[in-house]
């Protein structure tokens, strides 16, 4: 099953709004990655079927460029983030 996930607004001010189009209820884990490979945070969620939308806020966040990694079951997708 797929997993459909878009990062909404990109560039992004201060949070990091993840919503993600799920077909069931399954677990899945998220990581905030830096562009140099650093994880700045990471958490676990049970997503809904339908639309779930996740806040990845973090007021450190500096300018740069961030990768969004899900994890669901057998499925692993990453989005990259702007964040001005």
């Amino acid at each position: 099953t797929a997993l459909e996930a878009t990062i909404s607004p990109n560039p992004v001010e201060s949070t990091i709004n993840l919503v993600v189009n799920s077909t069931k209820i399954k677990k899945a884990n998220i990581a905030l990655i830096r562009f140099d490979g650093q994880r700045v945070s990471s958490k676990s969620i049970v997503l809904n079927a339908g639309q779930n939308t996740i806040n990845l806020n973090d007021s450190n966040l500096s300018s740069g460029i961030y990768f969004v990694t899900i994890e669901a079951e057998d499925i692993q997708k990453t989005i990259k983030a702007i964040v001005k």
